[in-house]
């Protein structure tokens, strides 16, 4: 599908790594290395940077972004 043209193939995960340890705010990073690891079947490290983003949105995200956040945690709570 469409939308899994923007997955982050898993060899990105140690690159996302490496910028998360330079910059551990960059939400864009962040949501890209949970989709890594999401991919990757690791569903508990996704969650993990997934909160990250919930509890330290950035000021650009808006309530429809943090919603579908929100249901992507809860979704891969139950995997």
């Amino acid at each position: 599908s469409q939308g899994d043209e923007m997955m982050p193939p898993p060899s990105a995960r140690p690159y996302l790594s490496l910028l998360l340890a330079i910059d551990p705010d960059d939400s864009s990073s962040r949501f890209s290395r949970a989709a890594a690891f999401s991919a990757e079947g690791d569903h508990a490290s996704a969650r993990e940077d997934l909160k990250f983003i919930l509890d330290n949105p950035p000021p650009s995200m808006d309530e429809e972004q943090l919603r579908q956040l929100h249901e992507m945690y809860d979704r891969l709570g139950r995997q």
